[in-house]
């Protein structure tokens, strides 16, 4: 175990010896292994209900993007806010989160442009 000053500054200055052990309980035998069944072939696919309804994603606007960024900034504040994580990692999932919908955002612009 480290001393509390190794403690402290987040490091391990040695280990000690344990005090007593116990013994590792032994698993029981298996006794039947069932035998593996064919499967049917699939008989076809069909669309979802919900997916049939989709509807095409419409394009936010400056002012509602830099909302959404804003809401993603207070999230991650709720999300890591207690926890012991250094404000660059936060700022890492953070940005991670807004690239990934800027991505998103500009995959959908080249597709309107080629149709």
């Amino acid at each position: 175990m480290p001393n509390e000053t190794d403690r402290k500054k987040g490091r391990i200055g040695g280990i000690r010896s344990s005090a007593s052990t116990s013994g590792v309980k032994k698993t029981g035998a298996i006794s039947t292994v069932e035998e593996t069944k064919k499967a049917s072939a699939v008989s076809g696919i069909r669309a979802t209900g919900a997916a049939s309804s989709l509807r095409a994603t419409r394009f936010i606007s400056m002012a509602e993007r830099a909302q959404l960024f804003e809401m993603i900034h207070e999230e991650a504040d709720k999300l890591f806010s207690g926890k012991n994580v250094p404000p660059q990692h936060k700022e890492i999932v953070e940005q991670a989160v807004k690239m990934t919908i800027d991505a998103a955002s500009l995959l959908e612009e080249e597709k309107k442009k080629k149709e």
